[in-house]
């Protein structure tokens, strides 16, 4: 009982803290449905992990063979975190890479990026995290962006052909981090299919398992948190 006691203190006294201002993001909580403006503006501090997630896309349909274009692309996903120097704030970066694809044998040049009429990325877990939020989906200026009623996932997404491989930033009043996050990426474009090489929509989705996400320190990486945070004034006098 003392434990969870201890516990309770400690991460109240450490949300108190609030999130370093980060260019262009907006708070987002629970059950919002908003427009972030755009940004690649990635977070200050020092990255404190990162790693790539590969995949392939995969666009066919029955019925499609025979057609001129190529229907599955490679990407990976880029997740990593970042730590303010000042607050001991965490931020989380998820980076989308997707190759083109041949889109005309008649024009062995012509590739596409295939994620033009659509772009979807959602990741979790942030649920009891608060979440400022940062990005690019597309050529619009801003994308739209909701947070589950739980919190938990966050999702971007971009579309009307206007959609590109997405960058999310996210900044929390998180301190720990672990990678039993998730993440969902789902594209939509436009290939030659078919015998008759016609013009349709495909959509293709990946969920990815591994990405970095927030969590809640066990005590004693509380205490440990806390003490460091006490700590910034001093130094900064």
């Amino acid at each position: 009982m003392l434990d969870n006691m201890i516990r309770t203190i400690l991460i109240f006294a450490l949300a108190t803290v609030a999130i370093a201002p980060a260019a262009g993001a907006i708070e987002v909580a629970p059950g919002d449905g908003l427009r972030v403006e755009e940004s690649r503006v990635l977070p200050t501090g020092t990255k404190v992990a990162e790693k790539t997630i590969p995949f392939t896309l995969e666009f066919a349909e029955p019925g499609d063979e025979g057609g001129f274009s190529d229907l599955d692309a490679d990407g990976t996903l880029t997740t990593s975190v970042y730590r303010n120097p000042d607050t001991g704030r965490l931020s989380f970066v998820y980076d989308v890479f997707v190759e083109e694809t041949r889109y005309s044998s008649a024009d062995p040049n012509l590739f596409r990026e295939p994620t033009q009429e659509g772009s979807r990325l959602g990741v979790s877990d942030f649920a009891g995290f608060r979440t400022d939020v940062a990005g690019d989906f597309g050529d619009r200026g801003t994308f739209a962006l909701t947070r589950s009623a739980e919190g938990s996932t966050l999702t971007g997404h971009e579309g009307e052909g206007l959609g590109n491989a997405p960058l999310l930033i996210v900044h929390t009043d998180a301190v720990a981090f672990d990678d039993t996050g998730t993440a969902r990426y789902d594209a939509v474009s436009e290939f030659l299919v078919g015998p008759e090489n016609d013009q349709r929509a495909r959509g293709a989705a990946v969920i990815l398992n591994g990405t970095y996400n927030p969590i809640v320190p066990e005590p004693s990486a509380c205490c440990l948190a806390l003490a460091c945070l006490t700590l910034l004034p001093r130094r900064r006098r």
